[in-house]
């Protein structure tokens, strides 16, 4: 399991408001932590190439039905309902930068 520190989009700061004087002028943006295994990671980059279901099970020597709940669970870390705003998620959190090689078989 891998803990990836991710930021928020900026909110209101609920110190600021107990502690007027600390507060400024601009948003905080409030840290969160996301919590995806290596496979989630695997699976997620091979989404964000654009791999459907069956050729990234093909790609991590799983089967489709291993790879439908990994899917799922990252959709759900990630706060998204579909494949496409976990695409835009994960740029927008720069959880996967470049290339990064997650294993031998990281997807085409």
């Amino acid at each position: 399991m891998r803990w990836l520190m991710a930021y928020n989009l900026p909110t209101s700061c609920s110190s600021c408001n107990a502690f007027p004087e600390a507060a400024s002028s601009t948003p905080h943006t409030q840290p969160y932590l996301i919590l995806l295994s290596e496979r989630e990671l695997e699976v997620l980059q091979c989404i964000m190439k654009g791999q459907s279901n069956q050729t990234i099970a093909d790609h991590l020597l799983v089967s489709l039905n291993t790879v439908k709940p990994y899917e799922s669970y990252s959709l759900a870390k990630l706060h998204v309902n579909s494949r496409t705003q976990a695409v835009a998620r994960a740029n927008e959190l720069q959880l996967i930068e470049g290339e990064r090689d997650f294993s031998p078989l990281t997807c085409i």
